[in-house]
């Protein structure tokens, strides 16, 4: 099972490099989604334009609860857990894949851990 992966990210693109390519080498992860809040650094815009992943840009900075103040899970939501991450935090190397740890809140959404 791949488990979508939503990056929030705003004018910072070195981490957000990093985080890629580290999910990139994972097994089990898939899609990567970059959520964009309102970003205006041109470095960064020019990665986001570049990649080849899915990128949501949104006309407002939604900080780390973007992905829900926008809706942006929903359609993964129901086809099962979903990460949402920072782009400063990076799976160890030694993290080969992500695997279901438990619930975590009261409508059944599973943690996930990378191991």
């Amino acid at each position: 099972m791949s488990i979508p992966v939503f990056i929030t990210c705003r004018d910072r693109v070195a981490c957000l490099q990093r985080l890629v390519d580290r999910l990139e080498t994972m097994d089990g992860v898939g899609p990567i989604v970059l959520v964009d809040n309102d970003s205006a650094w041109p470095p960064l815009l020019d990665y986001l334009d570049a990649t080849p992943h899915e990128v949501v840009r949104l006309a407002e900075n939604s900080g780390h609860l973007a992905v829900w103040r926008h809706a942006i899970h929903e359609a993964r939501r129901r086809a099962g857990p979903f990460v949402v991450t920072d782009p400063d935090v990076i799976p160890r190397r030694s993290a080969r894949a992500f695997v279901l740890t438990g619930p975590l809140l009261a409508d059944s959404s599973e943690k996930i851990a990378f191991v």
